[in-house]
């Protein structure tokens, strides 16, 4: 996440949403207050239970005054086990 406003940005809520949540592990999700030019970051990791795809999108809920929730696709593909 980066701030290339004017002013500090709120990072209020990082969180996985959507069908296959579960499938997903969201860690070190910053929760704090960014200011003009900072960035921090968060991972999100895959783990497929089963051959399919997984579709679920992370969401960032902020001060933004363009846009309160920015929403990031997510798409993993299982492997076969061999």
């Amino acid at each position: 996440i980066r701030n290339t406003g004017d002013l500090p940005l709120e990072v209020f809520d990082i969180r996985l949403a959507g069908d296959a949540i579960s499938a997903y592990t969201l860690s070190d999700a910053p929760r704090h207050t960014l200011e003009p030019g900072e960035e921090s970051t968060f991972e999100v990791r895959f783990e497929a239970p089963s051959f399919e795809t997984y579709e679920a999108f992370v969401e960032v809920q902020s001060n933004d005054p363009d846009k309160h929730v920015e929403e990031v696709d997510l798409v993993g593909h299982g492997a076969e086990q061999a």
